[in-house]
């Protein structure tokens, strides 16, 4: 009997071990073809191993790079490109004449190098290459960057390049989501006048004026709109122009520059200069902020979302890598293209209790603290590079 039970047991045994030997091969076929479309789908991200940069880029802060970088390379998933492609392009680009002194190139290597192309470029290009070293040279000491050729340029939209074409990604922190060769990195350092705007503010909220504070120069079409509606007095808002550029984008879509465009804004709409106020200051005597693009997206909203006003946001194209993470009413007050909206929602916003706007406040700050800090910057960037880099041949 006991010969007859044992005799059962091995049998089945031996049954369960085929089916094991049978099955093994096929999980690990099957598990070959997850890999292969998750690998062909994600543009290689899922193995990108973790920055280790002193223990800054976090697991939280590379989740959040992560997705980032899942999403912006995602238009690239089935493309890979030589760093010839890439020199051919730049020199393209580098050939027309309206745009050639808004773009250059990049090359780091694994073994501690970081070059920039010599050409001529622009002042305020001139500026987004020497942040854009610092970043790159501050990375480097924490953590070795991969072999990578890239195109940076300066241009608020991509639209800008006209006549000049190219098939490989472009470098840039502001762009629009139509804009398909771009590929969003950190813009290099806050507005000069916002910096520090996290600094508590030594007046207590409640005792701030309930107005939207702006000033700016007269930059784009949206803010000559902006001071022509509300330069006078008002009981809602305090905006005024500062300066007049010698130039400005065209349109809303920014496809072309025109040179003395804001002076013909100001005899059509008989603006004139008001009082320069300091961000700083004007966080201490106003409960609100207004964001407007200029030139290209406004560069000063991470600083205005660290303080102690609740930001009103005009809606637009021209976006930052991070901007979809905001969300409407919980860390800004978006307002319609054309200010139609802006005074009512200053209503609306006066007639909560200082509790509910003081929470908006500190949900705004929350999310500056967490996702754009330079560490959490540093982590995307680094992200981005090393999933960037398995798309060159």
């Amino acid at each position: 009997m006991r010969t007859a039970n044992f005799a059962k047991r091995r049998q089945r045994r031996q049954h369960h071990f085929t089916s094991f030997r049978v099955l093994l091969p096929l999980c690990a076929f099957v598990g070959t073809l997850h890999w292969t479309y998750e690998h062909n789908s994600r543009a290689n991200i899922a193995t990108v191993p973790r920055p280790q940069i002193n223990r800054a880029c976090c697991q939280r802060s590379f989740n959040w790079a992560k997705s980032h970088v899942e999403r912006v390379l995602n238009r690239f998933q089935n493309d890979s490109f030589s760093v010839q492609d890439i020199n051919d392009a730049f020199r393209s680009l580098r050939g027309d004449k309206e745009v050639e002194n808004k773009f250059f190139l990049v090359t780091t290597t694994s073994t501690g190098e970081i070059e920039f192309s010599e050409d001529e470029v622009d002042d305020f290009t001139a500026n987004c290459k020497d942040q854009l070293l610092k970043r790159l040279e501050r990375m480097q000491q924490k953590e070795n960057l991969p072999d990578v050729t890239f195109i940076f340029s300066s241009l608020a939209a991509l639209s800008q390049i006209g006549n000049a074409s190219t098939k490989v990604p472009i470098f840039s922190a502001c762009s629009s989501e139509t804009d398909h060769q771009h590929i969003f990195i950190p813009r290099a350092a806050p507005h000069w006048s916002s910096r520090n705007l996290a600094d508590r503010a030594v007046v207590d909220f409640a005792r701030k004026e309930p107005k939207v504070f702006f000033r700016g120069s007269l930059s784009s079409i949206e803010r000559a709109r902006l001071f022509n509606e509300f330069s006078a007095k008002h009981d809602y808002v305090d905006i005024s122009m500062t300066g007049v550029p010698d130039g400005a984008p065209c349109d809303e879509r920014r496809t072309r520059w025109c040179p003395g465009l804001p002076a013909k804004w100001v005899e059509k709409y008989k603006l004139k200069k008001g009082e320069y106020v300091t961000m700083k200051s004007a966080a201490n005597t106003h409960r609100y902020v207004l964001s407007v693009d200029g030139v290209g997206c406004a560069d000063r909203l991470p600083a205005l979302l660290s303080s102690n006003m609740i930001v009103f946001k005009s809606q637009s194209e021209l976006k930052e890598f991070w901007y979809r993470d905001l969300v409407p009413n919980k860390h800004y007050i978006p307002i319609k293209p054309d200010f139609s909206d802006l005074i009512s929602k200053v209503k609306v916003v006066r007639g909560w209790k200082v509790g509910d706007q003081k929470r908006m406040i500190a949900s705004a700050n929350e999310y500056v603290r967490e996702n754009l800090s330079e560490a959490s910057l540093d982590c995307y960037m680094f992200t981005l590079l090393r999933a960037y880099a398995l798309k060159l041949i």
